[in-house]
């Protein structure tokens, strides 16, 4: 199974981007913010990174 990283502040979209990807059955962890986001990255193996400026 694909692993994917969001990355994004706004949690709406966050939600959103959450459960559309899931429901597709892809394994799914988010982070808010950059520091998160590199925490994560850090500790796990990523298939693609969904980042938004």
């Amino acid at each position: 199974m694909s692993k994917i990283l969001i990355v994004e502040d706004d949690l709406f979209i966050q939600d959103l981007l959450y459960d559309f990807i899931g429901e597709a059955g892809y394994e799914i962890e988010v982070a808010s913010d950059g520091v998160e986001a590199l925490a994560k990255f850090a500790g796990g193996v990523f298939d693609l990174i969904l980042l938004t400026l």
